[in-house]
Order: C-alpha cells, then sequence, then structure tokens
C-alpha cells in the first residue's frame, strides 16, 4: 500500500476509534464510519469489508503500538519498575478518559464476535506476558520482591482490566485508584 494508501487507513482507524469510544462497537456501522472519514462506501471497503475488521484492526494497531514503545523502552535501559509504571498509569489514564476509553466496545466486539474473542484472548495473553516479563526483570534487579511472576502479573492485569470495564457502571475515585495501587504495591514489593 503506498503513502496515500497508508494515510487513508489510518483516517479510517482514528475516526473509527472515537466513533467507537463514543457509541461503542454494536451501535457503529459502515456508514457512520464513511460520514465520519468522509469517503464514499467503496472507499472505505477497498481497506476494511466490516466494522468487525475495523475494530480488529484497531486493537492491532494499539497493541502493536505499544509493544513497540516497550521494546524500545527495554533497549534503551529504562528500568521495569518503570516500564510497569508507566504501563499502570497508562491502563489508568485510558480508563478515566471519557472521550477515548474504548474498554466497553472491546467488550462488546468479544461478546459479538468469534474473532473478537480470539483477538481478546490474545490481547489479555500477551499483557499477562508483558507484565510477567518486566515483574521477573524486576526480580532479578532486586526491584520487586514477588516470587511467582506469572500469578502476580494476572492479579495486576486483571486488576486493570476491572476497573476498565467498572468504570462504565460505577465511576472511579482517586481513592479507588489509590486503593488499586496500593494492592499492586502490595503484591510486587514495591512502593509507588
Amino acid at each position: 500500500m503506498g503513502t496515500k494508501g497508508d494515510a487513508a487507513r489510518e483516517r479510517i482507524l482514528f475516526c473509527a476509534r472515537e466513533l467507537f469510544a463514543a457509541k461503542g462497537y454494536s451501535r457503529v456501522t459502515m456508514k457512520d464510519i464513511c460520514e465520519s472519514v468522509g469517503m464514499s462506501r467503496g472507499g472505505v471497503y477497498r481497506y476494511f469489508p466490516s466494522t468487525e475488521a475495523i475494530f480488529g484492526a484497531l486493537i492491532e494497531k494499539e497493541q502493536n503500538t505499544a509493544l513497540r514503545a516497550l521494546r524500545v523502552a527495554e533497549k534503551n535501559g529504562v528500568s521495569p519498575a518503570s516500564i510497569l509504571m508507566t504501563y499502570i498509569k497508562n491502563r489508568i489514564d485510558m480508563t478515566l478518559d471519557k472521550n477515548g476509553n474504548i474498554e466497553n466496545a472491546i467488550t462488546e466486539y468479544a461478546a459479538n464476535s468469534e474473532e473478537g474473542k480470539r483477538i481478546l484472548a490474545e490481547r489479555a495473553r500477551l499483557c499477562v506476558r508483558i507484565v510477567a516479563e518486566q515483574i521477573e526483570r524486576g526480580r532479578r534487579a532486586g526491584q520487586f520482591t514477588a516470587q511467582d511472576s506469572e500469578s502476580a502479573a494476572r492479579i495486576i492485569v486483571w486488576l486493570l482490566e476491572g476497573m476498565a470495564k467498572h468504570n462504565a457502571l460505577i465511576p472511579l475515585t482517586r481513592a479507588d485508584i489509590n486503593g488499586l495501587l496500593r494492592h499492586v504495591s502490595g503484591i510486587l514489593g514495591f512502593e509507588m
């Protein structure tokens, strides 16, 4: 795909993300996306055959961007504790962002699509693996005392995922977030 095609694809993903964050997964139509992007249906279909394909590409893009940033940080010698704290802060910030939070759309996507279930399961496994890697690196460096990196990673990822899902029903307070961070500190044996 050429530069113009890449730009059009990125524009579609950008506009679709805003729509999914605002309306949820199941209420966004190809017509909505076409209008938001300012392209004809044929123009959008040239890049994506469905809203499901757009949403899957959006998740994959965000995941790949985060993974690249992680690998750059590791390569540049950023400590495991800093990497993990940045991950936790970013997840909290995304959860609290009323305009950019697509967590509820992600839940809908997984509930309404076999491909969504597969992508979300892979996303969860990857998050746990990355957090476990950072905990293990931090443990070896003397930053963390958690002995079972995999279990600690699961608990942290599940806490963050649960926080993101429940925020739509019961908005988080600063006290809720501080409580979460205290629990994560206890799991890791690291003062945040």
